[in-house]
């Protein structure tokens, strides 16, 4: 079973070879995908940290930083307990991602940052194509699913 199958499966709930599942709950490849996700609330919850320094004018960018961060660390724990729709939660979780991102990537322009709006901007679409992915991903399990369920 290539990767990509396996993740499906996964998520569909089925298992490998000999009955055993092919990504257990604590596998590497799930740990990753979190800490990911709790590194980037970190970088935005210190990204609105630092803008408290000159509020006036970023009273918004600071509550969608801190906003956006809370909305992402509650989502990576809950993961589990949202398992059912764990594909579209993860997508959207890459997508808020990517609009803060975004915003960073206007902030930073606007701030007269040279190389650093690139980066931000190259985030963003790359989130925005994982969360591609993994919307996806998720349509393909859940159809497997229901056609080994006929």
């Amino acid at each position: 079973m290539s990767g990509g199958a396996q993740d499906r499966a996964a998520e569909a709930g089925r298992t490998g070879t000999a009955g055993r599942p092919t990504h257990p709950p604590g596998s590497s490849a799930r740990r990753l995908r979190a800490f990911g996700h709790y590194l980037t609330a970190a970088v935005l919850a210190l990204k609105g940290v630092g803008k408290l320094d000159h509020p006036e004018g970023r009273r918004v960018l600071i509550a969608v930083c801190f906003a956006s961060a809370l909305i992402v660390l509650v989502l990576t724990a809950l993961h589990s307990k949202l398992h059912a729709h764990a594909a579209k939660v993860e997508a959207l979780v890459y997508l808020l991602e990517a609009a803060v991102a975004g915003t960073m990537a206007v902030v930073t322009v606007e701030e007269g940052k040279r190389g650093l709006p690139f980066a931000w901007a190259i985030a963003a679409a790359g989130l925005v194509m994982g969360a591609v992915m993994r919307w996806r991903r998720g349509a393909l399990s859940r159809g497997a699913g229901e056609e080994g369920e006929r």
